[in-house]
């Protein structure tokens, strides 16, 4: 592996990892809310196409002389508000129409490609939307100068981890640990999605924390689902290749505690790394024998989230003799 190859492998590794602890951490306000949350997927693509779509209204400006950094703010905002105002309709239908939050769940991934479909071809003809050109960083505005496109530094700053929102993203990841374990919000978001019932005793305004939980967990996802298409793609066509389900098993796999839940996200994304890096690297088994054999290695991250589902899983008979003990 050269030089240069291990500095754009490791650039990748870092960036994939920002929006899958941020998907993550979605689901996990979500999940201490009291509600399952299978919708991410669904946020996920929400996320993308309102931060796109406002990017891509917003080159215009960048062209004329707008602050290209203002407007990957405005993008990762409007992604936020795009995701929190989705997972709404999964938290009305689960808190004030009792729906099952697994079906529901499922019918808002079905919906939300549809809707990116039709949103993105009224807005410009097609079916698809490309990432935002003016999210990369030049060598020369961070008082780097110009440096060789071949070296180690370049690879590692700038192939894939260009979003000048990378900042404010870190931030919102530390902003989020401490609203849920230091605030009178995060302790009574975790008191009423355990038990509802007690909480309401207490005087606590159930229905508005856990909606607040929910709407906590959209924006989260959705900013994620925003970063993750800038990163992962040249051009988004609603499909978010299964990156919200796989932040769902890092949830999981994390015990829905921020620390482990980073780990876990870290984790997957070398995965990750390795299933996009694969033909690259030449150590690694090619397949040959097979037709495009390294696509082999694209399953890589979702063979490790079912072995991970299947050592977290356990019988519900085991969990009711346990409850009977």
């Amino acid at each position: 592996m050269s030089i240069s190859l291990l500095g754009a492998f490791l650039s990748f590794f870092i960036a994939i990892s920002i929006p899958l602890i941020l998907i993550s951490y979605g689901g996990m306000f979500t999940e201490r809310a009291g509600v399952s949350d299978i919708a991410i997927e669904g946020i996920v693509v929400i996320g993308a196409l309102i931060g796109l779509l406002v990017g891509d209204s917003l080159e215009g400006a960048v062209t004329s002389g707008f602050s290209s950094q203002l407007a990957v703010f405005i993008s990762i905002a409007a992604a936020g508000i795009g995701g929190g105002l989705f997972s709404i309709l999964l938290g009305l239908a689960v808190k004030r129409f009792n729906a099952n939050p697994n079906i529901v769940g499922i019918a808002l991934d079905i919906v939300a490609p549809s809707l990116f479909a039709i949103l993105v071809f009224n807005a410009n003809g097609q079916t698809e939307i490309s990432t935002l050109s003016y999210s990369a960083v030049a060598s020369s505005s961070i008082g780097l100068g110009s440096l060789d496109t071949d070296s180690f530094l370049y690879s590692l700053l700038f192939t894939s981890l260009n979003q000048l929102g990378i900042v404010l993203i870190i931030v919102l990841i530390a902003v989020s640990s401490l609203v849920l374990f230091k605030s009178r919000f995060g302790f009574r978001l975790d008191a009423c999605g355990k038990n509802p019932s007690a909480a309401r005793s207490l005087g606590i305004n159930v229905d508005g924390t856990l909606f607040g939980g929910v709407l906590t967990g959209g924006i989260l996802a959705g900013i994620g689902g925003f970063v993750y298409a800038l990163i992962a793609f040249n051009t988004f066509s609603g499909e978010a290749a299964g990156i919200g389900f796989i932040a769902l098993v890092i949830m999981i796999f994390g015990k829905w505690k921020p620390g482990k839940i980073i780990v876990a996200s870290l984790l997957f994304s070398l995965f990750i790394s390795i299933s996009t890096f694969a033909p690259s690297i030449s150590w690694l088994p090619s397949f040959s024998s097979v037709e495009n054999g390294y696509a082999i290695y694209k399953l890589l991250p979702f063979i490790v989230a079912v072995i991970v589902l299947m050592l977290n899983s356990k019988p519900e008979a085991v969990l009711q003799r346990k409850k009977e003990k």
